[in-house]
């Protein structure tokens, strides 16, 4: 085999021979670097080893279909099995090539299966661009890493085992091999950011400084050193917590600015949620330390970090949707309900002497939601107390308050979820009781 092919071959052999025997799915666009790839895998895993592939049509292109067909024929000639998917990518204002890639990754996730192998072709060029993209749109640190190597991925593992091959190998190991691929058409349009900095911009640096883009691989290696350090440090300064989306707001103020902002960033990875701009972020923390404001919030794109009672929470924007279910739902309380997959189920354990009493519920029971003015006698209360004040007194979450399960006899509210039951449903030491049990998946209280 000639030196040429060889840095390509050897490249990915060594990042696949110490992960054998295992499960390989390669994300299979059709184009010279995944065929490549397709191609590698099939002659170096061992016979211990599955492999197969996805191609994900986008229905962006023309001759998507065409694209299609010809995947399935290389992977048909390789021996190797392959999984259509085709999506319909909406953008809604958001750019089509963040859509389509965001679309792309989550149905790869859905199909991963578990401790599976994502094996996708990017390669030393890529990960220039990438990096190229991520400076012009504003990035800090994070951003610099470029494309991750490797990482946990729905139930599998994403790698990338080419970051460290040149273009110019790949397309020397494809001729060698007289591979055959699908020349992508949209690949010519410079509307698109990546192409436009892959035919415009990329050569002209190419053409002044050649080996532009091992020094980009380069910067990438030390900016992910200098990640890793800054991760040791935030998680210094967060010290042991009950929960990663929930930070006492003590936790900053003993903390140089920056060191505070670098918390901030180490947990909203830690939730797996995307970083906002510099600005968002810097000018919210500001916000969040100043002690005149208790209820301040950092928005950005599906996140938000909200403080509550010197708390910090992480959260999604469904988090803090309001729950619309305005219905009834009946309760047999020898069953258990279903309510969500956050919210969870309500079911009952049955006891003698204690817990609610089962003759005065009649075993016709309902389930709702809070709309406004409920009132209930908690046990070892003399006085009905109001939902709105028993929430505030106990730091029951705002955001979570009105998707905690409600549980009434006719129109009088018997038990808030398993929170506090009516003094005047208690059984009594001679009859049949039975105590609430919510199975949920949410934080309600502040630890």
């Amino acid at each position: 085999m000639s030196k040429k092919t060889s840095s390509a071959l050897d490249i990915i052999e060594r990042q696949i021979k110490p992960l054998l025997p295992n499960k390989f799915c390669i994300a299979f666009s059709g184009g010279m670097d995944s065929t490549v790839l397709l191609h590698v895998m099939k002659n170096i895993i061992d016979e211990k080893s599955q492999i197969r592939a996805i191609h994900i049509n986008h229905n962006i292109v023309d001759n998507s279909k065409v694209w299609t067909k010809t995947c399935k024929s290389i992977c048909k000639n390789f021996g190797i099995d392959i999984e259509i998917i085709s999506l319909e990518v909406t953008h809604n204002g958001y750019g089509l090539e963040a859509a389509a890639r965001d679309e792309r990754y989550k149905k790869l996730k859905e199909k991963l299966y578990e401790n599976e192998y994502l094996l996708t072709a990017h390669h030393e060029e890529d990960q220039m661009e990438t990096v190229f993209l991520r400076m012009a749109r504003g990035t800090g640190l994070d951003g610099l890493q470029g494309i991750n190597e490797k990482y946990s991925f729905g139930e599998g593992i994403i790698f990338r085992p080419m970051l460290e091959v040149s273009k110019t190998s790949v397309m020397d190991y494809a001729k060698e091999h007289q591979l055959k691929w699908v020349e992508d058409s949209s690949n010519q349009d410079t509307h698109f950011d990546r192409n436009f900095l892959r035919k415009k911009i990329i050569p002209q640096f190419r053409e002044r400084w050649p080996s532009i883009a091992s020094s980009v691989s380069r910067l990438s290696q030390l900016s992910a050193q200098n990640i890793k350090i800054l991760n040791q440090i935030a998680e210094e300064d967060i010290g042991p917590i009950a929960n990663m989306n929930e930070l006492p707001l003590a936790k900053l103020l003993d903390k140089s600015f920056e060191r505070a902002n670098n918390m901030l960033r180490y947990i909203i990875l830690a939730n797996g949620m995307s970083i906002p701009s510099m600005k968002t972020l810097q000018d919210g923390l500001k916000e969040m330390l100043d002690p005149e404001t208790d209820k301040s919030v950092i928005a950005w794109k599906d996140y938000c970090i909200r403080k509550y009672k010197n708390h910090l929470y992480f959260l999604s924007n469904s988090d803090l949707e309001p729950n619309k279910v305005d219905v009834r739902i009946p309760w047999e309380i020898g069953k258990t309900v279903n309510l969500g997959e956050n919210i969870g189920t309500i079911e009952a354990t049955f006891i003698h002497g204690d817990g609610l009493s089962i003759e005065k519920c009649k075993n016709k029971l309902t389930i709702s939601y809070r709309q406004g003015g409920e009132l209930i006698k908690p046990i070892g209360h003399r006085i009905n107390k109001s939902l709105k004040n028993l929430f505030q007194e106990n730091q029951i979450l705002p955001w979570m308050r009105d998707k905690i399960p409600l549980i009434y006899y006719q129109d009088e509210l018997v038990s808030v979820a398993d929170l506090w039951f009516n003094q005047n449903y208690v059984a009594s030491q001679n009859e049949a009781g039975f105590v609430v049990n919510w199975h949920k998946k949410m934080i309600i209280k502040q630890n």
